[in-house]
């Protein structure tokens, strides 16, 4: 998960999903060691090795500060900055960094935080606030509404999906299928229904008629799957599930008059 950027609106400062440094960093072949030189802090959680603060102006995107990724380790008052003069001095105006480079939209979470997606290492809000600039410019802000997303216990716990599916398998219904052979089918979830209930599944990887047509009425029957909104749009991660068909899982979870 990388760390957001920070953007000040109205003395408010809030997180955005976005990197617009990255473009006229690119352009100019400026590397964070420029900045930092050998102090140039690498994590997994922030790549870059800076996090930029930005400021909307008079509907005019500004670039504030850089500052290093572990900022919150020095004593107050004791950060370094870079000097913006130094790197971005015709960006200038009225003593601040225009940044018009920027057109793209920049995506800033709100709200309650509602849960982090498992595969994704995404954290899901109730609401997103985009900001649409051209040329440095705000054009337009969105408001979207995330709030209808929902999480499922049954990807944040394997256990607990395997458990579900072993047990409301038709066993009865495929002894003439089942021997002492691994039989994996694999079944990919594709969308859900507003509702989290999984709607639609193809076979990735299949059996047997008989074996695929039983993969996908179970992975269609778990209760509640996970959705995402972004943007306000429904989004399924697509995730696959192997369920294998052999002797040693019947034996294990069918019972007689099992569904």
């Amino acid at each position: 998960m990388q760390s957001y950027e920070r953007l000040i609106v109205d003395k408010d400062t809030f997180w955005i999903k976005a990197w617009p440094l990255e473009q006229i960093l690119s352009e100019r072949n400026i590397t964070p060691k420029d900045f930092w030189g050998e102090k140039f802090d690498f994590t997994t959680a922030c790549y870059r090795g800076y996090i930029s603060t930005w400021e909307i102006i008079n509907d005019s995107l500004f670039l504030h500060e850089i500052v290093p990724c572990n900022f919150n380790d020095y004593p107050k008052g004791t950060c370094p900055k870079v000097d913006l003069k130094k790197f971005f001095s015709d960006k200038f105006k009225n003593n601040r960094l225009f940044a018009n480079w920027v057109s793209d939209e920049l995506l800033s979470p709100r709200g309650k935080e509602l849960f982090v997606s498992y595969n994704t290492e995404e954290i899901v809000n109730e609401s997103t606030v985009g900001y649409i600039f051209e040329g440095g410019h705000l054009k337009k802000t969105n408001l979207y509404d995330n709030s209808k997303s929902k999480k499922s216990e049954y990807i944040d716990n394997p256990k607990l999906l395997k458990s579900f599916i072993y047990n409301n398998i038709r066993w009865d219904q495929l002894r003439s299928e089942i021997d002492s052979t691994d039989k994996k089918v694999y079944c990919t979830i594709i969308s859900c229904d507003d509702n989290a209930k999984v709607d639609s599944v193809i076979v990735a990887r299949g059996i047997s008629p008989l074996l695929n047509a039983e993969a996908i009425r179970i992975v269609k029957s778990i209760p509640q799957w996970q959705v995402i909104y972004k943007k306000g749009v429904r989004k399924t991660p697509y995730w696959t599930v192997p369920i294998n068909f052999n002797l040693k899982n019947m034996n294990q979870y069918y019972q007689s008059g099992s569904k």
